[in-house]
């Protein structure tokens, strides 16, 4: 719904039967928009884009049938529900209308609190539908930024265990390269040979230079 005003499309070649319809759904508060024709219901269903359309079955012209497959052919109106409105009650004609993209139908006679009903109960599905969309898209939002974050988590986590290895090997190497030094393996080589006697070794080198 693009408003706060439902819009019903009602089609009938009868006018008596939109005057009953009419003064059915009025006291509702919808927008109501009229059609006596199934290609006068496809011209305004295009322009006005209603929210719910009532359309009779047997009509000159396109009839019911023929119309809804229309409709749900253009993908300006294909995602408006139609109730269909006919004295056909047989099974085969029943499922012939949903067939056609019907949602429901109503049998002529019909009954004002039977209309109203079926209407009301439609466009609370759109509504219900609606909402569920836009929370389904909420979601997809939030699920969208939080991934984006972990991903930027993910690349900075990587970024310092790369700099934590290179630490390590740093490290690692250094201490390999004074264990491996000539000096330190002289030094090592007199403390072995003095190690079994009471003599004491005693190291010199440069002061302030480490050596």
């Amino acid at each position: 719904m693009t408003s706060d005003i439902w819009k019903v499309l009602l089609v009938d070649d009868n006018a008596d039967n939109l005057a009953v319809l009419r003064d059915t759904l009025t006291p509702a508060g919808y927008d109501l928009f009229f059609a006596n024709s199934g290609e006068k219901a496809l011209e305004i269903a295009k322009q006005v884009h209603p929210d719910l359309i009532l359309l009779d079955v047997l009509m000159p012209g396109i009839d019911g049938y023929e119309t809804c497959k229309k409709i749900k052919e253009n993908e300006r109106t294909e995602d408006i529900p139609i109730i269909f409105i006919t004295a056909k009650k047989d099974a085969e004609d029943i499922v012939k209308g949903f067939s056609a993209g019907g949602v429901d139908y109503i049998p002529k006679p019909f009954y004002d609190e039977e209309v109203c009903a079926r209407v009301r109960t439609h466009l609370e599905l759109i509504d219900l539908r609606e909402k569920l969309e836009k929370r389904v898209q909420e979601r997809t939002l939030e699920l969208k930024e939080a991934n984006e974050k972990l991903d930027e988590l993910s690349q900075q986590l990587s970024m310092e265990n790369d700099y934590l290895r290179e630490e390590i090997q740093s490290e690692l190497s250094f201490g390999g390269m004074i264990g491996q030094s000539e000096a330190l393996k002289e030094v090592q080589a007199q403390i072995e040979l003095v190690s079994d006697s009471d003599a004491s070794v005693l190291i010199e080198g440069e002061t302030g230079t480490g050596k």
